[in-house]
């Protein structure tokens, strides 16, 4: 798969995109580790990745702390936005049906959240490590 991203500094010869190729298994992997959704090695053959070892999934269990760590200040942001989405979701869906009492769509919220919240912090940490957004200061 084919991404591009504004050239850095060193590569300005001239003002532009830099195009460049990534590999989509090992992208799925680091999304489904940067997700933080359960066991990303059970995961991942879940999702019809091949498994690693032992050795393998703890390098990916680190270099997955370290993408998450340089945007730990953005998580509180993140969260909130996942919540309002879902809360939008949910409040629309329920004027839409009849008869869901109270507690169900609070588990529906947070389940939304959840997963608003999981695929905005890989989908970030993804675009960081590809250098294709960067933090102000980086």
């Amino acid at each position: 798969m084919n991404f591009w991203r504004p050239k850095r500094r060193d590569e300005q010869d001239e003002p532009g995109l830099a195009v460049f190729e990534v590999d989509t298994s090992l992208l799925a992997r680091k999304t489904i580790y940067d997700s933080m959704i359960g066991n990303p090695t059970e995961l991942a053959v879940l999702v019809g990745l091949s498994p690693i070892s032992d050795e393998v999934d703890a390098m990916e269990r680190e270099a997955s702390a370290d993408r998450l760590s340089r945007m730990s200040g953005l998580t509180a942001l993140i969260a909130f936005e996942a919540s309002l989405v879902a809360q939008a979701a949910i409040k629309f869906q329920v004027a839409n049906l009849a008869n869901i009492d109270d507690h169900t769509v609070e588990l529906i919220e947070e389940a939304y959240s959840a997963v608003a919240f999981s695929a905005s912090v890989a989908t970030l940490s993804n675009l960081l490590d590809l250098d294709i957004v960067r933090l102000a200061g980086d």
